[in-house]
């Protein structure tokens, strides 16, 4: 869990308007969020080589092309 301490500082700005902290403190836990899973996708690939891992790609692209012909 992550605990937030903001003040109005954390945006740069003086005046800011109305709901920018609050926007501000989204995008920061998207970010984090986006951060998070991408961490864990490279700890899951990592058992992987990368050979293996784009002829999953391919193999799942062939797939759907053939599919969306049919």
């Amino acid at each position: 869990m992550v605990r937030w301490s903001l003040t109005g500082s954390a945006l740069g700005q003086k005046g800011a308007k109305k709901g920018s902290l609050s926007q501000y403190v989204e995008e920061a836990a998207q970010r984090a969020s986006f951060e998070e899973t991408v961490d864990s996708v490279q700890e899951r690939n990592s058992r992987y080589s990368e050979e293996e891992i784009e002829e999953s790609i391919n193999e799942a692209i062939r797939e759907t092309r053939a599919a969306s012909r049919s």
